[in-house]
C-alpha cells in the first residue's frame, strides 16, 4: 500500500510541476499578435495589448506593451522618443517622453514581471474597473536614436 501511495504522490507532484511550467509559459508569452511600430536595419520595435491585473493593488488595467529587438551582433543602446494621446487629445499637443533601452546582440528585450513599473515597456491604455476615466487613443514613436 505504501508503494502505491508513493507513486500517486509522485504523479501528483509531477503534474503540479507541469501545470506550473505551462502557466508560467502562458503568462510570459502574452499575445502573439505583435504589431510593428518601428523598424530599421538594426532595431525592431513592436507592441501588443496586455491585461495587467494586480489584485493586491486593486488594479485591473489594459496596457500596451513593447518589445525591442536587436538585429545586430553588438549591444545597442537606444533613445526612444514617444508621444501619447489620451481621450482624443491631439498628438502634437502631447509632450515627448524619452526612454533609454539597452539591447544585447541578437536579443529581444520586452515587458515582463520585472518591468511592470518601467514605462519604457508599457503604456496605460484603460482601467477595466472604470476608476480611471482616461483612455489611450493613440501613440507614436517620434524618434529612435543610437546613443
Amino acid at each position: 500500500m505504501t508503494f502505491i501511495h508513493n507513486c500517486f504522490r509522485t504523479i501528483k507532484r509531477s503534474l503540479l510541476v507541469v501545470l506550473l511550467i505551462f502557466s508560467t509559459m502562458s503568462f510570459f508569452s502574452f499575445s502573439q499578435e505583435w504589431m510593428q511600430s518601428y523598424s530599421d536595419e538594426n532595431v525592431l520595435i513592436e507592441y501588443t495589448k496586455f491585461d495587467y491585473n494586480s489584485p493586491a493593488d486593486g488594479i485591473e488595467h489594459t496596457r500596451v506593451i513593447f518589445r525591442y529587438t536587436n538585429k545586430t551582433d553588438t549591444v545597442i543602446d537606444l533613445s526612444v522618443s514617444r508621444r501619447v494621446s489620451y481621450d482624443l487629445q491631439a498628438m502634437e499637443d502631447s509632450p515627448e517622453r524619452v526612454f533609454k533601452i539597452s539591447i544585447p546582440p541578437y536579443a529581444i528585450v520586452e515587458y515582463d514581471v520585472t518591468k511592470v513599473n518601467d514605462k519604457s515597456f508599457y503604456l496605460f491604455s484603460k482601467d477595466k474597473k472604470g476608476t480611471i476615466k482616461k483612455r489611450l487613443t493613440g501613440f507614436e514613436i517620434v524618434k529612435v536614436e543610437r546613443i
